[in-house]
């Protein structure tokens, strides 16, 4: 199949070229070499090649802002970046990014038999938390990032404790691999997602709680979309969470500050062999949802269609806003240059809402995020950043500590 083939077989004929969909797209604010409309112009014409569309084609966060601008009969332009995908790599061209080296060699060790034998391995629990990658990558590839993640997974195994859940972490957690779901390669997808799925059977936990979306999808959508068979209920957070807190098996202390949070958009849009604009396995609570159970706490969700406009004094009506703010975690396991322009452009936000709080999706957004918070004119912001779970930890009343 052509390029152009591609482009008329998920409707890219009926693109109107209004440019709407690179308004809003979080990639395009921050790269003006990045145009979707452009690339579908091309793949049309029959001008688009493999070395002409790298460009373009890897630096797509596979997020669904561009699904949700378009104002015409919804051309499939998710399905036909990642279809592209699939097609660059057939004809020999790799992404041509900096972090593919590393996370093309993490995952291939996250999936070999470890050194040495886990020490929760058979071990009956409630539940297994998966970290969403965090684990692996940071032993792996970012020692400074394992740091600051294994103390946002210690607080995640702390609150589901106190709470009353007896929640294990995997010693060695192989990757979902949402990552090679997310440009197109299938079999990989299969070969990671299964050999997690083995771990977690072998854990002895009753059930799985993600600590992630991309991963929560890989578990439900992903592996019926690949008729792996698993059969453990899988949980995100979110709802174990809000559900122990209005059941009242954790009490949260009142507080009267201001904090923001975002969703990062890119998990609920993966390639897992249906259309992304379809995603349906997701969470019940939204993470701005979850931090309103806390007494008195004022919540600023900045991928709400209220959210601040950098380049103005106030907040710009939902028709008006551009792209959704994003740390570009989901598409970049390590700091690409312009994924930490994105990072930026997320702190600033926060600045602007007069918030010192951002809490961040999962272990391996905040990580990355604190390190942003920590350079250049960010450094004295005093920015602080959390997951959910220890933000929820700082705050829950002294009796259920004990």
């Amino acid at each position: 199949m052509t390029y152009e083939e591609l482009a008329r077989s998920t409707g890219m004929e009926q693109c109107v070229d209004c440019a709407r969909c690179t308004n809003r797209c979080p990639v395009a604010t921050v790269d003006r070499r990045f145009d979707l409309s452009k690339l579908a112009s091309a793949a049309l014409a029959g001008s688009l090649d493999g070395p002409a569309a790298t460009y373009t084609l890897w630096r797509c966060l596979a997020c669904g802002a561009c699904l949700d601008a378009c104002p015409g009969p919804a051309p499939r332009l998710g399905v036909f970046m990642l279809a592209c995908r699939t097609l660059a790599r057939q004809d020999g061209y790799d992404p041509p990014l900096p972090y593919w080296g590393a996370m093309a060699e993490a995952q291939e060790l996250s999936v070999q038999p470890a050194a040495e034998e886990p020490s929760d391995a058979n071990e009956p629990c409630e539940a297994v938390l998966v970290t969403g990658g965090a684990v692996w990558w940071d032993d792996i590839v970012d020692r400074h990032l394992g740091v600051a993640a294994k103390q946002d997974i210690d607080a995640a195994t702390a609150l589901l404790r106190a709470a009353g859940i007896d929640a294990h972490v995997l010693d060695h957690e192989p990757d979902s691999g949402a990552d090679l779901a997310w440009i197109g390669d299938a079999q990989g997808f299969v070969r990671h997602v299964s050999a997690l799925t083995d771990a977690l059977l072998q854990s002895g936990a009753k059930s799985v709680i993600t600590l992630d979306r991309e991963t929560h999808r890989a578990l439900t959508e992903g592996i019926s979309a690949r008729g792996i068979d698993f059969d453990l209920p899988v949980h995100h957070i979110a709802d174990v969470l809000a559900q122990a807190i209005t059941e009242g098996r954790i009490a949260l202390l009142e507080t009267d500050r201001t904090i923001a949070v975002y969703e990062e958009p890119a998990p609920t849009h993966t390639n897992f062999g249906s259309d992304p604009a379809e995603a349906s396995a997701k969470p019940t609570w939204s993470l701005a949802a979850l931090m309103e159970l806390v007494p008195g706490l004022k919540t600023v969700d900045l991928s709400g269609p209220d959210r601040p406009d950098p380049n103005a004094d106030g907040p710009m009506p939902k028709q008006k806003r551009g792209a959704p703010p994003t740390c570009g975690i989901r598409g970049f396991s390590v700091c690409a240059p312009f994924a930490a322009r994105l990072q930026e452009r997320l702190l600033q936000a926060v600045t602007q809402v007069d918030a010192t709080v951002l809490v961040a999706p999962d272990p391996t957004s905040a990580a990355h995020l604190r390190c942003a918070a920590k350079e250049g004119a960010w450094a004295r912001s005093r920015i602080s950043v959390f997951t959910p779970a220890q933000f929820l930890l700082d705050h829950i009343a002294p009796q259920v500590q004990e």
